[in-house]
């Protein structure tokens, strides 16, 4: 038979019940509920009940989704009941059967206990029944009782009881039947970090927000969440599509909609429909004492939020309010600071919720892969627009998939449409006149761009703006300078909506279609919002004109109040003559114009931050005047083949990125300025890099240089992080590199008399080498296991003693390569791009691996992702980029890492037994996988003793006894939590359970202690989100200090967590004149504290047998010299961690091996 965990389940309830106390009555109208909610309840047709139970009833029990026991006075009196009652238990702790309980004119104490009634007749059937029959009946008893229920004792009107019961078993199989939320792509993480932000741990009722654009997802992620957090809750609500709904109820005055309001609240919560609601205090009174759920979605008036959940006070202790919205401004005004963004899915993500809707599977249709990526992207990964066009091109051939991408493109469906116009319609006048603007001009500009163009227009811009972007119209990035972004379907709603303005087109406010512009100019069709010609532009401030035809401007042209001048791709030779006044100019763009051979007297240009002459190859010199732009920012001189000539002693101290790459007849040094961050020189005839360029340029970062004409013995300045070298005449890494202590990435194209790779700077954190032919060995001597990598392309003399080492001992996120074949090592191979593993165990949390693919020769551009699959679900997802490579032979791709990212194993079980490796390169040859095995020790600092720092090894199941006690004894921390299963012998004073008290005449105010906790997890139920434990200190029921503790990991086993504090939170000269109180507290759900113990320590910190015991120990010695922690590490992993290793090398404030 099937465990009760895999049974189709036939029946919604399965009653168990004593059948002369209830069947013709109370079970009768229990029944009658249920038929007329649709609940399927198992009919037992009076069956004659003997002795046992029969296979019959267990299936039935092991069929039903929720179990419901009616314990009445003479329930005990039936061995059959008894039996039924454990069966049921075992089914609830094997696949989490929901069992609800009515006590039915009994005291659950009797049930407890067996007294009374009820224990007389439990006596009477455990006469000549085995001990062992007894015992496990009083435990199920035992149970069962505390298991919160209807008391029908408490209740005047049985029949107010019956309906309420039923509906209340309803509402519990609406939360375990529902399906719908199975298949929303991305919906964990999002639940996961709400229910962190809802704080469980906090009795205090709370609000939070959620906030996103419209068509996100907020209203499905808040259903789900409601569905995940109702069986918590016993008054709960879902208000839906709120949208200002009481100003909607028409003929009614504002008053009476609010009193509807509420209305509507207090019904859906109570579940009562004549709830009578005569002034606005009706929800604070009826609501203030009890602990409710309630979601209002949609809100977009701050009205709504006070007439509904004023102030928290209305509502008891515990309670949870969640307002979904598409307009920040709303939750701010009504004090909600916990506000959670719901942000765009993945490229991969969308491409998921594209097929789901298009195909009903997670992934492609074979031969689809190109048309559903270009589709996805043209909705912007927007789930509602992925959602409504992939029903609409469900069941369609590919060639109509190819028809309507241009549709997609340039129209907004319908639906759509209708939703994202709202938030539009809301707008004042401005604020749609400047959303127009963006959609059709300012699309990834600046916010200082789009401020200096519309300067003189009458729109609000900068407070506009924050409008739009606390509306979810816009997006303005924070990278410098801000930028601002406008979603691909609202870009079309506003195109759309000037479309509408009218069907002709020199009557619209914007014309962005250059056939449209081209049929206006050349037909004359405008009328007054069409402007006349270039001659009389007195007021433009943009002008944005590639492949322009003539060789000048006009000579009337008027650049006076010009803020940009984009001309790319055009036939100029010059702009214009003489000096024009140019005192608004901030940006120039005049690149790809090949003809392009004088740069105009820019004298007049002060204000000018951007200069791009990229590609301008016939222009020879820049004008001396450049001296005067003292605003200049960026420079790009790139593939300006003729330029020979920079102006000298012009130090511009504004100027940050000069890029002259290309620039192949520059031989002197580009020195004009010391504040440079970049600068590249590749491909030039730059022989030298000045030895002062070195000295004064302290804020260089990013540096490209190289060429055949270049020294090897060149200069670079310390400060670089980002070093590119190309065509350099050397054979081993310069003096000047290796003494680059804050380099971080180090990149070698075609250095072809390169040998040896050695010496490189400890910081560094990827390395490329490309086309270096004679390259032979390597000595990488960082340790970067998390996210570096080592890229060595076309290196084809590459010892074979330097190939094994770089795979088999070097633990980088990725490796590439040449080879002709994946090394013995990768035991598990296939040939193609997927390979699944089979373990004769189980993998577990802490498992790591290797997988290798063998290239074939090609073109490799963008990226390469290796996807590690269990049971359906993507358990990690490791990735590799290339830009533009291209391999001359095969090459091996290593990826290496764990197999589980943060958080996936516990939502699968804690262990799986087979994985499946894919990877999205079509071009594989042969991939293998290599499982690792432990890696002996990890080295700590001895300065590690750090009573600020916050340490856990969650999972380190091979922590041995000496590892555990030095981290009991010898570490200084604010916290520590590790694996262990007894309460250190130095904790004197303990207790079972969550709370010790100390007695005042062994403390003082300086008086420090050791708090530590055995938590053992629910392995039934692990905690897939973030929880807090915490340790409070009461004296006279005063708190006097409180230390906490988050981990965002479940634990698998059971663990020590040692707090270490004050006994007051700030140390007064105060008496302890009473005794000290420790409440610790966890998650109950998911943990239970098993002991707890207490530690005095002496007043400077230590007692003194530890200080005794510190004296006599030293220090504990290792073997290998592995997995040093360094000082940027904060989230540190290990396989088989056993032994801590102090030494002294410099280590973080947190320490953290989730699975180690």
């Amino acid at each position: 038979m099937a465990s009760s965990s895999s049974c189709i389940k036939r029946y919604h309830v399965f009653p168990s019940f004593h059948g002369p106390d209830v069947r013709r009555g109370f079970l009768s109208h229990l029944r009658h509920q249920f038929a007329s909610k649709g609940i399927t309840t198992f009919k037992d047709h009076e069956i004659e009940r003997g002795h046992t139970i029969g296979p019959e009833l267990v299936q039935a029990i092991r069929e039903s989704r929720v179990s419901v026991i009616l314990l009445s006075k003479n329930y005990a009196s039936s061995s059959w009941c008894l039996d039924e009652l454990v069966e049921i238990l075992n089914c609830k702790k094997a696949s989490g059967q929901i069992v609800m309980t009515i006590f039915y004119q009994v005291d659950p104490s009797d049930v407890r206990k067996q007294t009374g009634d009820f224990g007389i007749a439990f006596k009477k059937t455990c006469e000549k029944k085995s001990e062992e029959d007894k015992k496990r009946w009083m435990e199920a008893l035992a149970y069962v009782a505390n298991i919160a229920g209807e008391h029908s004792l408490n209740w005047t009107d049985e029949a107010a009881m019956v309906e309420k019961f039923a509906s209340d078993v309803s509402n519990k199989l609406n939360i375990t039947l529902s399906r719908d939320f199975d298949e929303i792509v991305g919906l964990q993480p999002h639940l996961r970090k709400l229910i962190t932000l809802l704080c469980f741990e906090r009795d205090e009722a709370k609000m939070i927000g959620i906030w996103g654009p419209a068509g996100i997802g907020k209203s499905t992620i808040a259903r789900a969440l409601f569905n995940h957090l109702s069986s918590d809750f016993r008054l709960r609500c879902f208000m839906g599509n709120l949208k200002g709904s009481y100003k909607s109820i028409m003929g009614v005055d504002d008053y009476d909609s609010k009193l509807g309001l509420q209305n509507q609240l207090l019904s859906k919560l109570l579940n009562q429909r004549d709830v009578r609601v005569d002034h606005l205090g009706a929800v604070k009174e009826w609501l203030h004492d009890q602990r409710v759920l309630i979601i209002l979605d949609d809100v977009n008036d701050l009205e709504e939020l006070d007439v509904l959940v004023r102030e928290l006070s209305w509502f008891g202790l515990g309670s949870r309010i969640i307002v979904t919205t598409e307009d920040k401004k709303i939750l701010k005004a009504h004090g909600i600071q916990d506000v959670y963004h719901v942000g765009f899915p993945s490229s991969e993500e969308a491409l998921e919720i594209l097929c789901l809707s298009a195909f009903k599977q997670r992934y492609v249709q074979d031969d689809f892969e190109n048309v559903a990526n270009r589709v996805a992207s043209l909705c912007g990964r927007l789930p509602l627009g992925l959602c409504v066009v992939g029903s609409s091109l469900r069941g369609e051939s590919k060639e109509e998939w190819e028809l309507q991408l241009s549709r997609i493109e340039n129209n907004l469906d319908r639906k759509i449409e209708d939703i994202l116009r709202v938030g539009y319609d809301r707008l004042s006048k401005k604020d749609k006149a400047l959303f127009l603007h963006i959609a059709c001009i300012f699309i990834n500009r600046s916010v200082d761009d789009v401020t200096s163009m519309l300067a003189d227009s009458n729109m609000d811009v900068k407070n506009g703006l924050k409008t739009l972007a606390i509306k979810s119209l816009v997006q303005i990035h924070n990278f410098f300078p801000p930028h601002i972004t406008m979603h691909s379907l609202l870009q079309l709603l506003g195109r759309q909506v000037v479309h509408e303005q009218s069907n002709e087109l020199g009557k619209r406010q914007f014309l962005v279609e250059a056939e449209e512009i081209r049929h206006v100019l050349a037909n004359e069709t405008g009328t007054g919002s069409v402007i006349e010609g270039m001659e009389y532009l007195p007021h433009l401030r943009l002008l944005h004109w590639d492949s322009y035809p003539r060789k000048r401007l006009p000579p009337t042209f008027q650049p006076q109040c010009l803020v940009e001048l984009c001309m790319k791709f055009s036939n100029l030779e010059k702009l214009w003559g003489g000096i024009q006044p140019l005192a608004n100019l901030k940006t120039l763009n005049l690149s790809f114009s090949s003809r392009l051979k004088e740069i105009p007297n820019l004298s007049g240009a002060t204000n000018l931050e951007t200069l791009s002459l990229l590609s301008c190859s016939s222009l020879v010199e820049l004008p001396s005047s450049i001296r005067n732009l003292h605003k200049l920012e960026k420079l790009n001189m790139m593939g300006c083949k003729k330029l020979r000539v920079i102006p000298t002693n012009i130090n511009l101290a504004s100027l940050e990125e000069v890029n002259m790459y290309g620039c192949s007849r520059l031989r002197t040094f580009p020195d004009i300025s010391r504040n440079i961050s970049y600068l590249d020189v590749m491909n030039t005839k730059i022989e030298d890099v000045p030895a002062s360029v070195a000295e004064r340029w302290l804020r260089l970062e990013e540096f490209h240089i190289g060429s055949k004409y270049l020294k090897s013995s060149t200069h670079v300045p310390e400060c670089v992080r980002y070093l590119y070298l190309s065509n350099i005449d050397i054979k081993k890494i310069p003096d000047c590199v290796i003494r680059l202590r804050r380099l971080h990435s180090l990149d070698i194209k075609k250095c072809r008399k390169l040998v040896s790779l050695q010496g490189l700077p400890p910081s560094l954190f990827n390395v490329d080498v490309d086309d270096c032919v004679s390259l032979k060995s390597v000595c990488f001597s960082f340790y970067k296991p998390k996210s570096a990598g080592i890229r060595l392309f076309n290196c084809f003399s590459l010892e074979e003693e330097a190939r094994r080492v770089i795979i088999q001992q070097c633990d980088y996120q990725n490796v590439c390569l040449p080879s002709k074949e994946i090394p013995p090592d990768f035991t598990h191979r296939a040939k193609g791009n997927s390979i699944s593993i089979i373990s004769s165990g189980t993998f577990s949390a802490s498992s790591r691996f290797k997988a290798c693919l063998l290239l074939p020769p090609d073109e490799y551009t963008g990226r390469t992702v290796c996807r590690l699959i269990s049971k359906g679900v993507v358990i990690n997802e490791l990735e590799f980029y290339s830009f533009h490579h291209t391999l001359l032979s095969e090459h091996l791709l290593v990826f290496s890492g764990a197999l589980f990212k943060e958080h996936i194993c516990c939502e699968l079980d804690a262990t799986t037994s087979e994985i499946r490796f894919e990877f999205n390169c079509n071009y594989i040859i042969e991939c293998g996988v290599q499982m690792l095995a432990d890696e002996g020790e990890i080295k700590l600092a001895s300065s590690f003793h750090d009573p600020n720092r916050e340490v856990r090894f969650l999972n380190c199941m091979k922590l041995d006894e000496e590892a555990r006690r030095a981290i009991v004894q010898r570490w200084a921390y604010k916290y520590v939590c590790f694996p262990g299963k007894e309460i250190p012998a130095e904790f004197t004073h303990r207790a079972t359970g969550n709370s010790v008290t100390i007695a005042k005449g062994t403390l003082s105010a300086s008086t420090s202690f050791r708090a530590c906790i055995l938590l053992s997890p629910n392995l039934q139920h692990l905690a897939v989100f973030g929880y807090t434990i915490a340790c409070r200190l009461r004296s006279k029921g005063v708190l006097i200090n409180e230390l906490e503790c988050y981990l965002d990991y479940p634990l698998l086993t059971e663990h020590l967590l040692v707090f270490r504090g004050a006994l007051f939170k700030e140390r007064r000269c105060i008496e302890v004149d009473s005794d000290i109180h420790f409440e610790l507290s966890c998650d109950e759900e998911h943990y239970k504290i098993i002991e707890c113990g207490i530690q005095i320590m002496a007043e400077e910190g230590e007692s003194s047998s530890r200080k005794r015991k510190k004296q006599s120990d030293g220090d504990v010695k290792v073997s290998k010299d592995k997995n040093v922690f360094k000082t940027n590490t904060h989230t540190c992993w290990s396989n088989g961690l056993k032994k801590l290793v102090e030494n002294v090398i410099h280590t973080p404030n947190i320490l953290h091996i989730p699975f180690g």
